[in-house]
C-alpha cells in the first residue's frame, strides 16, 4: 500500500478497508484504503451508491499498487466481495519514486465458487504469495 498525505498515523494491525475509486484521474481502476471520516458514522448512504466504491463518508488513506489495482477494482465490482488491508510492519521509503510504501496484508472475502479462485489465480501471476483458508 502506498500513503497519501493525510496525516494518518499508522498502527501496527490496523485494518482498514478497500474501496474501488473510480473517477480518479491517473487511473479508473484505483483501489484506495479508506477509513470513514469521523463525522459521517450517522450518516445514511445513498442506495444507489454502489458498496464498495468511495464515497462522500470516506476519508482516503492511501492506495495499493498500480499493479494489483486492475484486478482488485475489478473484485470489488461485484458488491458482495469485500477487501481489507492489515498494516504489518513500519512505512518504508525506498527512493524509487514511489513515496511511503505501508507493508501489509490483503484480505479479500467474497464468493468462494468464482470471483475468489479468479482474484487469486490474478495475483499469482504478478507474483503474489496468495495464502487461502477454508
Amino acid at each position: 500500500m502506498y500513503k497519501d498525505e493525510s496525516g494518518w498515523e499508522l498502527q501496527l494491525n490496523e485494518e482498514r478497508i478497500l474501496k474501488r475509486e473510480p473517477n480518479n484521474v491517473k487511473d479508473t481502476n484505483a483501489v484506495a484504503v479508506v477509513r470513514r471520516r469521523e463525522q459521517a458514522y450517522h450518516q445514511e448512504l445513498s442506495t444507489q451508491e454502489h458498496p464498495n466504491t468511495i464515497n462522500k463518508n470516506d476519508e482516503i488513506l492511501g492506495h495499493i499498487s498500480l499493479r494489483m489495482s486492475l484486478f482488485v477494482s475489478k473484485f470489488l465490482k461485484r458488491g458482495a466481495n469485500k477487501g481489507k488491508t492489515v498494516v504489518r510492519e513500519k512505512r518504508v521509503n525506498r527512493g524509487a519514486g514511489y513515496g511511503l510504501e505501508i507493508p501489509c496484508q490483503y484480505i479479500f472475502y467474497g464468493d468462494t465458487k468464482m470471483s475468489l479462485p479468479w482474484l487469486k489465480s490474478k495475483l499469482e501471476c504478478l507474483g503474489y504469495n496468495v495464502l487461502t483458508t477454508l
